[in-house]
């Protein structure tokens, strides 16, 4: 800036609103940053808190399921069955690992009845029927559960698979498609005979 031909009063104002929008630089770029660390933070308490729901939830009582059958209809749906286990599985029809783990699926639909009351949920009804339809499962299937259900439990990474026990407590609560150990521990804990994830998944 050439301040030599500037007179005083000129060179104040200069000066001044070169330091105002020099002022205001700062103050933007400071906002942004601590937005910036605000969301970073919110970001890392959610995950600690999924985390700690993820580890709580294994022996404590189950709750009732707050869901909607495929007319919408809100229903709520027990987890305690006496003298046997009750199996809730989680998924969406968005979710690719939901997919590639429909085998599994159908092999734990395929053997429940005497050995465990199986509970399919999608997290959303978009395209639910259909999907379902085509992947040629049998059986009800929920959806929409509510948020209440979703803190209890701890839903929203899919697939999850939560075991509750005769004495209505939760026994296991499993993330991910059926793939190396996650396989080997559901089939031994349900007793079913699982193909695990197509070839090359």
């Amino acid at each position: 800036m050439n301040f030599g031909t500037l007179d005083n009063g000129h060179l104040e104002r200069r000066l001044g609103t070169w330091c105002l929008g020099v002022a205001l630089c700062l103050s933007v770029t400071v906002n942004v940053l601590q937005v910036v660390e605000i969301r970073s933070v919110n970001s890392s308490l959610r995950r600690a808190r999924a985390g700690h729901r993820e580890r709580e939830i294994v022996g404590t009582r189950a709750r009732s399921l707050s869901v909607h059958d495929l007319a919408g209809r809100p229903i709520t749906l027990p987890v305690a069955a006496p003298g046997k286990m009750t199996v809730v599985y989680v998924f969406s029809p968005r979710c690719g690992w939901c997919r590639r783990n429909l085998a599994n699926l159908r092999a734990l639909i395929g053997a429940s009845g005497s050995k465990y009351d199986f509970l399919p949920i999608s997290l959303n009804e978009a395209g639910l029927q259909k999907y379902w339809s085509e992947a040629g499962l049998a059986g009800p299937v929920y959806a929409n559960p509510s948020r209440d259900t979703q803190d209890a439990y701890g839903l929203g990474a899919t697939p999850q698979t939560i075991v509750v026990g005769s004495d209505g407590r939760v026994a296991r609560n499993w993330k991910g498609a059926y793939t190396g150990r996650l396989l080997t521990e559901v089939s031994e804990l349900l007793d079913v005979q699982l193909p695990g994830l197509p070839e090359g998944q």
